[in-house]
């Protein structure tokens, strides 16, 4: 789970661990900067599944940390039926994701299922012009809106066009305070296209907006 800084993407999780009760959820949370996401903020889920790497930021490059952050939690949870992984609002969100088909040990543990982006209705024009931003988007199998209520339909209806020139395989949808109608983890996998290991062999010129 990605999007841009202040996109809304802790309300979404939350909306997302209080609709999945009766699934085992571990989760990887991690916030760019010296002050970690609170943990109060993170609903349903006790503190010891919570995991910050120690260096503050995944965002950069995937180092042997952040796999060995995935398998140490797999041994101390023991079967889970999810992992959710939060980035931060900067993440470069194809080396977060490339292990998942890389490594053998993570791929003998997870299956990767998906990716969500969060996009901000109100300053996506500014935020769209980060490398690292448009990524987010082009390698996502579900992109949601959030703040749409504050927005115009005119405003909606150009950014739902933006995000479908950007990735024309992903769902767009949008989020009522973090929550979509109908989200379910069980079939995310089944409703999203499944191109991802497709996208992460493809370059892309940068940038794709000025």
């Amino acid at each position: 789970m990605t999007g841009f800084l202040g996109a809304g993407k802790t309300t979404f999780l939350n909306s997302v661990i209080r609709t999945h009760r009766h699934l085992k959820l571990a989760l990887v949370e991690n916030e760019f900067g010296a002050v970690s996401i609170d943990r109060d903020l993170i609903v349903g889920m006790r503190s010891e599944n919570i995991y910050d790497l120690s260096n503050g930021c995944i965002c950069c490059s995937i180092s042997n940390e952040f796999s060995l952050t995935l398998t140490d939690l797999a041994k101390q949870t023991g079967e889970i039926d999810y992992l959710l992984i939060e980035t931060t609002g900067v993440a470069d969100l194809a080396n977060i994701i490339r292990p998942f088909f890389t490594e053998n040990e993570l791929k003998e543990r997870f299956i990767f299922q998906g990716s969500i982006c969060l996009v901000d209705a109100l300053n996506f024009e500014e935020q769209l012009k980060g490398k690292e931003q448009q990524l987010q988007i082009i390698l996502s199998d579900l992109l949601v809106i959030s703040k749409f209520q504050e927005a115009d339909e005119v405003r909606l209806a150009e950014l739902e066009k933006i995000l479908t020139a950007f990735n024309s395989s992903s769902n767009v949808q949008r989020a009522e305070f973090g929550r979509i109608d109908g989200f379910q983890l069980e079939t995310f996998a089944e409703e999203v296209q499944g191109w991802t290991e497709k996208k992460l062999a493809r370059p892309v010129l940068f940038p794709l907006i000025e």
